[in-house]
């Protein structure tokens, strides 16, 4: 359960005389659970970190613009690493549950009727829509910018965001293959060979800056397409003929 956090304040550390003073609200103390807490935290760091880079983000600016003191953002990170690690985290968990959540929906006897071509395409297109957006490629080219010197982050970056997706879609695959509709050397390689084909290049295009992120029709048709050539190579029937 819960616990509310300590009432908001706001430090003055590292305030010079140019520094506007930050007054509190009037009225009551505002309390929040320590999950409120985290997530206003969470959002404020991001927005700050992707405006200002990582080296140049402090703690202090983090808490003075969500409103809170240093020492509840400290209570529960203790470095600037493990908060950026925690936002990638956050931004992890959101596809995973929205992925999650239509697994759970995929049943053997339903799959059937929705077909695995729909279902397939269904869970890339929750994977690209999430990808290819300006925030994430925002996000990439921060932790790249600071990957060699702070390796830890792009280590929580790669294990929370590419390892995880790619580990949920050998899941679902695996799934298919014990189920006699498709047959594969190995699910965790095909499953990076998959997302690749939805996302790789226009992604990289967007991180270089040498064009916007995709329009959602334009996603759906790569999807529709990584989906037909990822099943017709996989397909039973084609690994009987070969």
């Amino acid at each position: 359960m819960t616990k509310p956090t300590d009432t908001i304040e706001i430090e003055r550390d590292n305030q010079d005389e140019n520094t506007p003073e930050i007054k509190r609200p009037r009225g009551r103390p505002q309390n929040r659970s320590d999950a409120e807490t985290k997530h206003l935290i969470l959002q404020t760091a991001t927005h700050v970190l992707l405006e200002n880079g990582y080296t140049a983000t402090r703690m202090e600016t983090v808490a003075r613009e969500a409103g809170v003191a240093k020492r509840t953002i400290y209570r529960f990170w203790t470095t600037k690493s493990e908060l950026l690690a925690a936002i990638v985290a956050e931004r992890g968990e959101q596809i995973a549950s929205r992925v999650d959540a239509f697994l759970q929906t995929i049943h053997p006897e339903s799959l059937d009727h929705l077909g695995l071509k729909h279902a397939l395409e269904h869970i890339l297109s929750e994977f690209a829509h999430l990808v290819l957006s300006d925030q994430t490629v925002a996000f990439y080219r921060l932790v790249t910018a600071e990957a060699l010197n702070f390796p830890e982050v792009a280590r929580a970056f790669y294990r929370e965001g590419p390892s995880r997706s790619s580990a949920m879609v050998a899941r679902f695959l695996e799934q298919q293959e014990k189920r006699g509709l498709i047959k594969l050397d190995n699910s965790k390689i095909a499953a990076t060979m998959l997302l690749g084909m939805v996302t790789a290049e226009p992604f990289r295009i967007a991180t270089l800056g040498l064009a916007s992120v995709p329009e959602d029709r334009e996603i759906e048709e790569r999807v529709a397409m990584a989906a037909a050539l990822f099943l017709e190579g996989c397909s039973v029937r084609s690994a009987n003929s070969g």
